[in-house]
């Protein structure tokens, strides 16, 4: 039986000579695994570009609850980006994204409320004119509510870290400051130094790998550093 669903990809790898299989966040469905034929030949029934992480999709699919691998039927791009491609800092960030979504996202089932919140969370990102240094910070700190996870000030995560046996080097002063960042929405201004802005990233990343064994190592978080060095 066929059904149509919106999805998010998350990443492909190569099958056999011409397929791919694409892991993607459904809104139906969850999180599935889906085998394309004939995707690296030289006509292509579907462009391998339909396949890059974080591309919106319109699909209809065969769906079996209990496969390892499913079926599509049809499928397109339903909004191509117009800036993330191609604005390093942004592509960058997405990446970031991804490898965080990937390591940490495992609901086999549909959650409305959370793809919702990511397809709203991608397209704002991709339209933004002026780019929001804090944006990555934010979707951390939102993403952190789907998960059941989200701290309500700055000192609950502080709290939970030193917990766990770890050091937090960040004033009091600037607690004010990050509580305003949890609370905003993607368009509001809050001005942040950039060695703040590393420290909230680094407390982040090690409040979610206490929360997820899968998150022991982010290879684009390295390359996020550096961007906003």
């Amino acid at each position: 039986m066929k059904h149509k669903t919106k999805g998010i990809v998350f990443n492909f790898v190569k099958f056999r000579e011409s397929s791919v299989i694409a892991r993607i966040y459904t809104a139906q469905f969850g999180l599935k695994n889906y085998i394309v034929n004939n995707v690296r030949s030289s006509k292509p029934r579907y462009p391998v570009s339909y396949f890059q992480p974080m591309t919106l999709l319109d699909m209809v699919v065969y769906n079996k609850n209990h496969a390892d691998i499913n079926r599509i039927a049809e499928i397109k791009c339903w909004h191509p980006y117009k800036s993330i491609p191609y604005n390093v800092i942004k592509s960058s960030v997405a990446l970031f994204i991804t490898e965080i979504l990937y390591k940490t996202l495992r609901e086999e089932e549909a959650n409305p409320e959370l793809y919702n919140f990511l397809e709203e969370s991608l397209l704002f990102f991709d339209n933004m004119e002026e780019l929001s240094m804090n944006f990555h910070l934010q979707f951390l700190f939102k993403y952190a509510r789907y998960q059941g996870i989200e701290p309500i000030k700055i000192s609950d995560m502080v709290h939970e870290i030193e917990s766990n046996n770890y050091l937090v080097s960040l004033p009091e002063s600037d607690f004010r400051k990050i509580d305003q960042l949890i609370e905003a929405p993607y368009d509001s201004t809050i001005t942040l130094s950039n060695e703040l802005r590393r420290k909230i990233l680094s407390m982040i990343i090690l409040f979610y790998q206490i929360h997820f064994e899968h998150l022991k190592e982010l290879k684009s978080y390295k390359v996020l550093m550096e961007i906003f060095n």
